[in-house]
Formats: C-alpha cells, sequence, structure tokens
C-alpha cells in the first residue's frame, strides 16, 4: 500500500498522482509552464510505480524470450543448412551410384558393335534373336536395337510394328555426329510404348562413315525400383528430372508425377540456373515447402538429367520448435514466480520509499518549495535518492530566492529606463525613480540623499518613506556613528553597501528601532557619481532579509548610474536651456541682422532685426535659399551668381568674409545697401557645418556720407572764393603802393608779398 511521506497510510488511488500530476504553479498560485520533455497527452489509464515494476519485469520477459527465440531461430538455422548439407550428400551418393548404368550400358553397346552376327545386313530374324538374348541377360534395359544410318530401326529385341524411323529423335542425331555415347532425355517409347532413357551409339566403317547405331531402353520402371530401394532419411523424398522437366523417376510419387512436366517448377528452375549440385529451399511438386540437395545424374543431349532428395521443412524445424515452446514455458513460469515476489516485497521494500520521494517532488514541483521527502539519507540507492531530492530541493529553493531578486531588480532596471525618458526636472527624476523601485522592484523604501560640503546627507526624493522615518535619520557621511551607517559608508568609500540584517548589523543601530517599527529587514546604499565625484546615495529598503546578493546589487547599481547619469544629463539640459534662452535675448536685443546657412545655403535661423530688415517672418524664412530671396541681384540690377557671393564661400573655404557695400533686396523687390561679416561654422569634429551671416543696413551712413560730400564740395568752393578775394587785396594793396611810391610817398601796407 502507498504511504505519505510522513508514513502515514493513504489509499492505493493515490498511485495515480506519481503519473498524472496536477499542472505546476508558483508559490503564488499562478500556473507555470509544464516541465520540459513532459507531454500533455494523457494516458487512457492509470500507470503506478507497481505497474511500472511489472512492465520492466515483463521487458526482461520479453528480452529473454526475444534472446530464447533468437538462439532458436540460430539453432534453425544450423539444422536446416545441415539437413540440406545432408541431402546433397546422399543426393551424390545415390547419383554415384546410378551413373554406373551409363558405365554399363556403353560396355554393352561397344560389344554389340563389334559382334559379327550383329554386323549390317545380317537377317533380321537372327539380329532379333540376338538382342533379345541381350535384353535376358540385362533386365535393366526393355529395349535393344539397331537403325540404319538413315534412322529406320533394324532389328530389335521387341520389334516395331510396321516401319519406324528415329531419324527426328535427338539421341540419333547426336549419335551421329558423335563417336561416343550418348543419352536421351525421357522419352516415351514408339515400340514398347511406355517411359524410357536411350544410350546410344554410332558404328562407322573404315570409311569413318555411320554404317548403323546401336541403341538400349532404360527401363524406369527398374530405375523406380532401384531408387526406391535406396535408404533415405526419414521424411525425405527422391526425384529425378530432365532437362525438359520431365520427371523420370519420383519415390515417393503418391500423386503419379512420373512422366509429367515439372518444367513450371520455380523450384526446378533456381536448379537450372546454379547449373550443378547444390541445396535449395522451395516449394516442391507437392506445395510443401522443402529443403533440397541436388546434383546432376546423367548428361544427356538435352543437358544435365539431375536428381534431387527433399525434406520437408517442417520434419527439420520439429524439434527446434519443440525445444522453443519448452524454453519459453519455462522462462514464464520464472516469469510468474517473479511476478508474485516483485507484489509482495515489492510494496514495502521500493514502492512507499519511491511514493514518497514523488510526493516530496510534487509539492515542491506545486510551489511548496520547503517540501522535503522525510526519508532517512541512508547510503543504499533510495537513501542516495532522498538525500539528492532534498538537496536539489534547499538549492532550488535557495536559486528561486535569488531569481526572485534578480527579477526585482530587472524590473526596476527596465522601470528605471522609461523613468529616464518620461522625466522633465531633476527633481522629477529622482522622485519617479524612486517610485520604479518601490512598485517595479517590490521594496518597501527607496530616497535619494545628496552629499552637502558640511558632511551632511540632504534628504531630496523619497518615495514610500514615512515622514517620521525621514525625519529620525539625520545621516552624514564623516567618519561619526551618523556616518558609518549605509549611506554614509557609501557615499564616503564610493561602493555599494549592504545591511543583509537590519536587526543584527551594529553600524544600524541608530536607526534600527525605526526601521524595525516599519518592518525594513534590508538595506542598500548605492553612490552616485558625476564627472568622477560622489554626489550622494540611492538608498533601498527591503522588508526580506539577504534581499540584496552580489547579482542584485549588481542590477541595481546599473539603476544608480542611470539615476545619475539622468542627473547630469537634466543638469545639462537645464544649463542648455539657460544658454539657449540667454542666446536668444541676445539676438532680439541686436539691432544687426543675424541668421544661419546650412551646408546648403539654406536659412536654418533668423532673428527679429534681420526678419524685419528682409520684410520676412523667420518662419517663412527658415529652410529657403537666401541667395535666391535676398542677394540675386548686385546693385546697379546684373545678376549676382551664388558662386560668387562671399556669404557662400564661408562655408566652403573655411574664411571669415567681411564686404562693406553691397545689397540685400527685401520682400517688396527694393534693395537696401548693407556691409556684412560671413563667419564658417565647424562641428564637434571640425568639420565645416555652415556659416552665420550678420549684416547692417547702412542706408542713414549712405545717406549722410552722401550730405558730408556736399558740404565739403559746398566748403571747397567757398575756400576758393575767399582765396580769389585775398588775391585781388593784394594786386590793390600792391596798385596802392605804387601809386604812393609814384607820388612820393611812402608805402602804406608794409607786405603784399
Amino acid at each position: 500500500m502507498p504511504f505519505r511521506p510522513n508514513g502515514q497510510a493513504q489509499d492505493d488511488n493515490h498511485d495515480k498522482s506519481v503519473c498524472s500530476l496536477p499542472p505546476r504553479h508558483s508559490a503564488n498560485g499562478r500556473r507555470q509552464p509544464a516541465m520540459a520533455g513532459r507531454s500533455d497527452m494523457k494516458l487512457p489509464f492509470a500507470l503506478g510505480l507497481r505497474g511500472r515494476m511489472i512492465l520492466l519485469l515483463l521487458a526482461v520477459f520479453a528480452a529473454l524470450s526475444g534472446l530464447i527465440v533468437w538462439q532458436s531461430i540460430e539453432h534453425l538455422d544450423e539444422r536446416l543448412s545441415s539437413a540440406s548439407e545432408n541431402l546433397l550428400n546422399d543426393a551424390q551418393r545415390i547419383a554415384a551410384r546410378q551413373q554406373r548404368i551409363a558405365a554399363r550400358a556403353d560396355a554393352i553397346l561397344t560389344g554389340l558393335m563389334l559382334r559379327p552376327d550383329l554386323r549390317p545386313g545380317v537377317a533380321t530374324e537372327a539380329c532379333s534373336r540376338t538382342f533379345a538374348a541381350i535384353l535376358q541377360e540385362e533386365p535393366t534395359f526393355v529395349q535393344a536395337g539397331m537403325t540404319r544410318p538413315d534412322g529406320v530401326a533394324g532389328c530389335a529385341a521387341v520389334p516395331a510394328k510396321g516401319q519406324v524411323s528415329y531419324a527426328d529423335r535427338s539421341w540419333f542425331r547426336q549419335a551421329v555426329q558423335s563417336r561416343g555415347m550418348v543419352v536421351s532425355e525421357v522419352l516415351q517409347g514408339r515400340v514398347v510404348n511406355q517411359p524410357i532413357i536411350v544410350f546410344a551409339k554410332a558404328q562407322r566403317d573404315e570409311a569413318g562413315r555411320v554404317a548403323a547405331v546401336f541403341y538400349l531402353s532404360l527401363n524406369l520402371e527398374w530405375l523406380q525400383r532401384q531408387l526406391a530401394a535406396t535408404r533415405l532419411p526419414e521424411g525425405a523424398r527422391l526425384v529425378v528430372v530432365d532437362t525438359k522437366g520431365t520427371v523420370a523417376v519420383r519415390h515417393p510419387d503418391p500423386e503419379g508425377w512420373v512422366g509429367k512436366s515439372a518444367e513450371s517448377l520455380p523450384l526446378l528452375q533456381r536448379i537450372q540456373a546454379a547449373g550443378g549440385e547444390g541445396i535449395a529451399e522451395d516449394s516442391g511438386l507437392d506445395g510443401v515447402r522443402k529443403v533440397y540437395g541436388f546434383t546432376p545424374l546423367l548428361d544427356t543431349v538435352s543437358g544435365p538429367m539431375t536428381l534431387w532428395l527433399s525434406m520437408p521443412k517442417a520434419v527439420v524445424t520439429a524439434p527446434v520448435q519443440r525445444e522453443l515452446w519448452l524454453s519459453l514455458a519455462f522462462a514464464l513460469a520464472v516469469l510468474v514466480a517473479t511476478l508474485g515476489l516483485t507484489i509482495l516485497g515489492g510494496n514495502r521494500l521500493l514502492l512507499r520509499p519511491l511514493l514518497a520521494l514523488a510526493r516530496a517532488a510534487e509539492r515542491h514541483r506545486a510551489g511548496n518549495l520547503s517540501a522535503r521527502s522525510g526519508l532517512p539519507h541512508t547510503a543504499d540507492e533510495i537513501g542516495w535518492l532522498a538525500r539528492t531530492l532534498d538537496e536539489s530541493a534547499a538549492a532550488i529553493e535557495e536559486r528561486e530566492h535569488k531569481l526572485a531578486y534578480a527579477n526585482r531588480a530587472l524590473r526596476v532596471l527596465s522601470a528605471s529606463n522609461q523613468t529616464m525618458l518620461r522625466a522633465g526636472d531633476e527633481y522629477e527624476l529622482m522622485k519617479e525613480m524612486c517610485r520604479a523601485i518601490v512598485e517595479a522592484g517590490g521594496y518597501r523604501l527607496a530616497w535619494v540623499g545628496f552629499a552637502e560640503p558640511d558632511k551632511r546627507v540632504r534628504l531630496v526624493a523619497s518615495w514610500n518613506a514615512e515622514a517620521d522615518w525621514l525625519a529620525s535619520l539625520n545621516l552624514t557621511w564623516d567618519e561619526t556613528a551618523s556616518g558609518r551607517g549605509p549611506t554614509g559608508t557609501a557615499i564616503r568609500s564610493g561602493i555599494p553597501v549592504t545591511c543583509s540584517t537590519i536587526q543584527t548589523d551594529p553600524d544600524y543601530a541608530l536607526w534600527r528601532e525605526q526601521a524595525q517599527r516599519y518592518g525594513y529587514a534590508s538595506s542598500l546604499a548605492l553612490p552616485l557619481r558625476l564627472d568622477g565625484a560622489v554626489i550622494g546615495a540611492l538608498c533601498i529598503c527591503a522588508v526580506e532579509a539577504d534581499a540584496f546578493d552580489a547579482d542584485v546589487v549588481e542590477m541595481l547599481s546599473e539603476a544608480s548610474n542611470d539615476l545619475a547619469y539622468g542627473i547630469a544629463t537634466q543638469r545639462a539640459q537645464a544649463a542648455m536651456k539657460r544658454l539657449e534662452k540667454q542666446n536668444t535675448l541676445i539676438l532680439d536685443a541686436t539691432g544687426e541682422g543675424i541668421f544661419g546657412l546650412d551646408l546648403e545655403g539654406r536659412a536654418t535661423f533668423i532673428n527679429p532685426a534681420g526678419a524685419a530688415m528682409l520684410q520676412w517672418t523667420a518662419e517663412e524664412i527658415t529652410a529657403q535659399s537666401m541667395h535666391a530671396l535676398h542677394h540675386h541681384t548686385r546693385a546697379d540690377g546684373t545678376p549676382y551668381p551664388r558662386e560668387a557671393c562671399p556669404i557662400h564661400a564661408a562655408y566652403r573655404d573655411g574664411i571669415v568674409h567681411r564686404v562693406v557695400d553691397e545689397v540685400l533686396w527685401k520682400k517688396d523687390g527694393t534693395s537696401f545697401p548693407v556691409e556684412y561679416v560671413s563667419t564658417p561654422l565647424r562641428d564637434e569634429r571640425g568639420e565645416l557645418a555652415g556659416t552665420v551671416v550678420s549684416f547692417s543696413d547702412i542706408t542713414e551712413r549712405k545717406q549722410a556720407e552722401s550730405r558730408l560730400a556736399e558740404q565739403l564740395d559746398e566748403l571747397r568752393r567757398w575756400q576758393e572764393a575767399m582765396i580769389g578775394r585775398e588775391m585781388r587785396t593784394l594786386e590793390l594793396k600792391r596798385e596802392v603802393n605804387e601809386l604812393l611810391v609814384q607820388a612820393g610817398q611812402p608805402p602804406r601796407y608794409s607786405s603784399v608779398e
């Protein structure tokens, strides 16, 4: 009977749990994926451990039975091979004994040809008596005689009724052409009217011409009796066939095959294809599967006459089959006995411990990571399995805890990335990062503190923090007691600092009571670095002890690095915004026109003063070709090619170009005189990226210069008039002096030169 892991008995139906386990659930009750390699297909019946043990024994029995069958097949093959070889040997022995008939026939025919009383031309009656006497001496044969050279029968022991010709017989034609004896196939005698085999030999004259052909006809009934007298193996059958497939001899022959054709028999075709002696397995004349040994008996004019011995295959294999059934019966008896012992003893010795292990594994799979087998860890296989299962369960429990902590950290890392993208300013970034740590990671508390120059830690953002907890921190990052906690140590040392167990950590003594009040069991402080300097710390508290192992610290350190990078980015963006605002104020306040061009000559920006001068809005000008809009024509009305424009030359040659006397064209088609400076722009790699152009409307200056020129002209004319008057006065003085001198008076004007 199956047992509970704690030793209490259960119903036998609980065997089903070994094979039909419920879906896996995690500790929080969620359904988990099935174990690797497990199929969702259900068996149509429950198979417990006892059934598996029985199946194992049946498998052993099947293997043993297979071995027995294999050995029986090997033995069967050996017996078939041995029987075939024995049949071949017997066939060879019988054929050798019967082949003496041919030698005897040759000797008789040679003797007949030498007898003078059988010369051609001898009286028929005397000749016939001589042949009849031969048959009396040789009962083997049923006919003896001679033919003329043309094949017409001459005298014979059994005279023919009328004229008989053998000219169409193959044995006669072969004998005429041969100088030796020839043997015919099985024939139906034309005179004796029964199946015979003819032995023939030609008699020749001194010139070598055929004078007569002597022949002897073998009595096949006599051959049948001779072969029947041969001692054959039990169940064997002897058959002689000629090359045309005619059965000459068959013993025993209850079906009466002698004289009939077996030409279509596949066995005969195989024997003729083999062309000699050998062994075979095939169906015989009676349709029974047999083994054969065959050998040539006589060489006839049509081909070899074959003798074979056969034996039914069932007769050969019967002893082996009996041995096989006896062996299988013995194995079955052993199996039944073993099954009985298995059912009686296997339950206590194997089934109960294995069920206890299975149930422990099932509870563990269902999410109870603390489940254990409850079996002693003895030195045997069950004890070793129990120890392995319990130790594996403990390792998995520890690994699951670490994995859960790592997953929390990964969720924090993922949420922090989203926070980095959404944050609007530095404070929002820090607050949302703390929120992501608490909500995504499942931690109890997260807060950020900055290191102040006076060695104090200023709280700047938090999430899920109690007000009195934050008020009670009073943290520093010096060497005092308030600075030896995780936060102060992390800022001071620049490395992550963990407090695995707040309850026992001496450096956490100042804050232990408050931490225990709110359920904080462990904490982690991560330094925040900005440009290589530690500016503060990111602090996280968890309700579990040992919640921050090395892997978790490494992943959360990435989150703190992201936060530090985000803070640096926010500060850089704030500085950039201030700079952009300042630049905008400067551009808006200046009286000169300023616009920027890219490498294609398109406007990238223009300040309000420039847009007003050109009578366009900034939106209308942006992305337009400034040369085509405002610099396309010279002051004299001639076209101004872009390639000759100094403004565009600046972003091609990288040189500052200053021009003091050109015109730009307004939207209304009028122009105004300008002076401008085109300064090339370079990107961070030092490559040309465009140009900035500052220009001034010099219309008033041009007008002032015109008025000044007119005044200078008027002054020059006045000066010329004054000089004329002076010259006239001198002339008058000179004339007065001359008149006075002529009158004898002294000159009135002292100097007129």
